[in-house]
């Protein structure tokens, strides 16, 4: 009899609640943080629990960030969120990274993505399998904004976070919303991408590492506009479609291109064309050197 306790006391994972009555897997190494909010939250969540968000279970779970609490859709409400406009969206974003970390202090990877994408389980999880998670990494689709020195990951589609630099950016403070009043750029405030992906350059120079050192990208792995969910079923493997209807998220699911072989990354400096905007501007990397020490002065 006791050997039949204890085998079954083994078999049953560790189960810990947080503040929100949420049960949290003791053993779960990477967490997808869906960020939702908007009258079309629940209509979103729910293509999700029906589709590609049913697919991941014990060391892999998924996490709904929006303004307000929800019990029935699991929703995790984020406090003193100002409004949920657009504008606002880093915020929900750098709180969200926080709150991961706060319930997952030792997590091995975090997957960003937008409520309204289409993600492909299987290949999302091979790409999961090729990350080391010892290492600082930010991973997705690139893009070059005009102003900044230094490429952006276009998250709509989703970005993976290595554990080690949610946890470095936490400790260092860069997650914290009043970080981005020491960022003169404009587009910081209309955009949870850029916003991000200077607070990952401000962690490199605060590192002494080249601009990008922590970027790996992929065009073809997360896309922007669904006009390429026919590409991901016929011509190449996939992990998401960014403005995906429901319809989108199941068709993707039955009929996506799975992938064979591990799947493709690369560093910045191997895409030529942000090469050529380097020059054009003239960067040299260490614009961000000052507005990093007014922060960290203060």
């Amino acid at each position: 009899m006791n050997d039949l306790v204890a085998k079954l006391t083994v078999s049953v994972p560790l189960i810990r609640f947080n503040a929100t009555g949420l049960a949290l897997n003791k053993y779960t190494k990477r967490v997808i943080m869906v960020l939702t909010s908007g009258p079309k939250q629940e209509e979103r969540i729910r293509a999700i629990q029906k589709t590609w968000g049913a697919k991941f279970h014990n060391e892999t779970v998924v996490h709904y960030i929006s303004d307000t609490n929800s019990t029935e859709l699991g929703i995790i409400g984020i406090k003193d969120i100002p409004d949920i406009s657009y504008a606002n969206n880093f915020e929900r974003f750098f709180k969200g990274l926080s709150w991961v970390h706060e319930q997952y202090p030792q997590i091995e990877l975090v997957y960003k993505v937008d409520d309204d994408t289409a993600v492909y389980p299987e290949n999302l999880s091979r790409l999961f399998s090729q990350i080391d998670p010892t290492q600082y990494s930010v991973i997705g689709r690139c893009e070059a904004i005009m102003g900044l020195p230094y490429s952006h990951i276009d998250g709509g589609g989703g970005t993976i976070i290595s554990g080690p630099l949610l946890r470095a950016l936490y400790h260092r403070r860069l997650l914290d919303t009043t970080v981005i009043d020491f960022i003169t750029s404009p587009l910081s405030r209309v955009s949870q991408d850029v916003s991000f992906s200077i607070v990952v350059r401000m962690l490199e120079v605060d590192l002494g590492v080249p601009p990008d050192s922590f970027v790996r990208c992929s065009q073809y792995l997360f896309h922007h506009k669904r006009r390429f969910l026919v590409n991901c079923i016929h011509e190449f493997a996939c992990i998401s479609i960014h403005h995906a209807t429901e319809d989108d998220m199941e068709f993707l699911l039955q009929k996506g291109k799975r992938a064979t072989s591990d799947l493709s990354l690369q560093s910045v400096s191997e895409f030529v064309g942000y090469q050529k905007v380097y020059k054009r501007f003239g960067y040299d990397g260490d614009d961000y050197q000052s507005i990093h020490s007014d922060y960290t002065d203060n």
